[in-house]
């Protein structure tokens, strides 16, 4: 299952169509691509609420998909990331099974303001290539319902009080990206509660890498790697 990125306002399934046709081809799996409701029409935790009623309806419909319920990923890029990381928090507070699975592209995990927020990146990329400190501002304006749902765990994993019983994660970021550090900081998060990570962050690229793949062979190589690394985390 896949939540595209979009800053929760745009993106859909026509945006990410090329990305996930990429990934299922290379990680020889069925993608289901997820539109959720977006902001500011539905906000938190609407996207959020479908993303979860979504995977399990995922889960116990597999195999009218031709997939295999017992091996069913959860992942996304960006916003989408986000909501990926919050829904296996849900599952695992609701008791539900884990995904075989988390992938976290580029993902957003910490909402708080910059002035809040100890990443570097942040600061050194506020104003960088795609994604700016001034439009996640803007894209959090439209999501949230009251600055304090920004501490809320769903919209900040990196401020659960635990982050043990969730599933293995993949996590990829961009080493020209503002959310590149809070990125490595969730996977090193997931580290210290003994969840297994595979983390990498791609130096020389930018946030929005994946649905980008025609710009660069760079772009491409990081993909297909991506799609690579599900199809092996899937076969474990």
């Amino acid at each position: 299952m896949w939540l595209h990125g979009g800053g929760y306002v745009i993106g859909g399934l026509n945006t990410h169509a090329r990305a996930c046709a990429s990934l299922a081809e290379r990680a020889r799996c069925v993608v289901v691509a997820v539109d959720y409701r977006k902001s500011p029409e539905h906000k938190f935790p609407a996207a959020s609420d479908d993303g979860f009623a979504s995977f399990r309806w995922i889960r116990e419909h597999a195999a009218e998909l031709d997939a295999d319920p017992t091996r069913v990923a959860l992942g996304g890029d960006s916003a989408g990331a986000n909501l990926g990381a919050g829904i296996c928090h849900r599952l695992r507070d609701a008791g539900e099974p884990q995904p075989t699975q988390q992938v976290l592209v580029y993902p957003s995990t910490c909402s708080a303001p910059i002035d809040d927020a100890p990443f570097p990146s942040r600061v050194h990329f506020a104003k960088g290539a795609m994604l700016t400190e001034q439009m996640m501002a803007w894209f959090h304006e439209q999501y949230l319902r009251s600055p304090e749902d920004a501490t809320d765990p769903l919209v900040s994993p990196l401020l659960s009080p635990r982050f043990d019983d969730l599933a293995p994660a993949i996590i990829r970021t961009a080493g020209f990206d503002p959310l590149r550090d809070e990125g490595h900081a969730y996977a090193e998060a997931l580290r210290a509660a003994g969840i297994p990570v595979d983390y990498r962050c791609h130096e020389r690229l930018i946030h929005g890498f994946l649905t980008m793949g025609g710009a660069s062979p760079s772009n491409r190589e990081a993909i297909f790697e991506l799609g690579d690394d599900l199809a092996i985390a899937l076969a474990a």
